[in-house]
């Protein structure tokens, strides 16, 4: 165990005294000073500490209407930047930490520390986790803070992104751990972890465009037009696709994908806002024209209502990625100790 833990805060140690460390720290500062910066006034509302005035005879200090603003803003900051780019920019920077490891000269002088090359990897991925933790407890701090300063509220539940993020990031890191004890390349892990997230994508769009029920076979049809003869081709077209269906929800139902982690993160880390979302941007798109009201439909469009009470496929997908990081963190630990260093 102490060897476990000294291999863990040395990995910490190391990550933290590289440039991307201190670039993660500044975009986390830059997010909430953009969320900062927005507020509302007698007179409207502001952007950019006064760089932008926006005068407005609803939106003003103290509405309703202003806290809708805040919550979405806040909202945005969590579902792209805390559980999305910094999840992304955390791995680029601790992908590489398993390969630089295995080369020949660190090896060396590891091996002999460990008893056994599975606390080598358990180490190095226990100071991984901690070096993100450590980067979206600091993001999360600054909104929670800034959060306080606008709406004069402790949100405690903003603090539910960092599991959230973690849901996003434990099962990439696994796997770039993986293909690091395959390949010692911190390309290819990068890489390979990046396809993983993406296939695991587009396996949950996909099965959410799928219909969760059979199709309604030819008896159920109106009585005046005659039945339709039977084919066994149809009936084997129609037994097929929906054999397809079913296998493909059910295999995105445990993939670790983005999309109930990042509802969850929207969804329930920050306040309910006592107007919808949409309701703000369909009253900024009144009076606008061009641009500007298109994008105030788009924002409209594609914003949530508000908290709900659940996210579908949360459960099975934090399941499936603490099953798919576990295997793939034993099957590196057995491939580890069958390599040559």
């Amino acid at each position: 165990m102490r060897t476990l833990l000294a291999l863990a805060a040395d990995t910490l140690r190391a990550l933290c005294s590289r440039r991307l460390f201190w670039l993660h720290v500044w975009l986390s500062i830059a997010t909430a000073l953009v969320f900062a910066s927005i507020r509302g006034t007698p007179d409207g509302w502001i952007a950019g500490f006064g760089m932008r005035t926006l005068s407005s005879t609803w939106l003003r200090d103290g509405t309703p209407w202003e806290s809708t603003l805040h919550c979405w803003v806040l909202s945005r900051a969590v579902r792209w930047w805390v559980a999305g780019a910094g999840v992304l920019m955390t791995l680029f920077a601790t992908a590489a930490v398993l390969p630089e490891s295995l080369e020949s000269g660190q090896a060396a002088i590891l091996m002999p520390k460990a008893r056994r090359r599975s606390i080598l990897l358990a180490g190095r991925f226990l100071g991984t986790i901690a070096y993100f933790i450590i980067l979206t407890a600091f993001a999360i701090a600054l909104l929670f803070l800034v959060l306080r300063w606008h709406m004069n509220l402790w949100e405690w539940r903003l603090w539910l992104a960092l599991p959230a993020a973690l849901l996003l990031y434990a099962p990439l890191q696994a796997v770039a751990t993986l293909m690091g004890v395959l390949t010692k390349s911190t390309t290819a892990a990068v890489l390979v972890a990046l396809l993983f997230g993406a296939a695991a994508t587009a396996l949950q769009e996909a099965a959410s465009k799928q219909p969760a029920t059979p199709i309604a076979s030819t008896n159920s049809s109106s009585t005046l037009s005659p039945p339709a003869p039977d084919h066994d081709d149809d009936d084997s077209d129609s037994w097929t696709a929906q054999f397809a269906g079913t296998v493909l929800r059910g295999t995105a139902s445990i993939m670790p994908g983005p999309a109930p982690a990042l509802a969850w993160a929207e969804s329930h880390s920050c306040p309910v806002p006592p107007r919808a979302y949409r309701d703000l941007f369909r009253r900024l798109r009144l009076g606008k024209s061009g641009l500007e009201a298109a994008a105030a439909e788009a924002i409209a469009t594609n914003s949530p209502q508000g908290r709900t009470a659940a996210v579908a496929g949360l459960a099975s997908a934090a399941a499936g990625g603490s099953v798919i990081s576990s295997a793939c963190l034993v099957l590196a630990a057995s491939l580890l100790r069958r390599r040559d260093l």
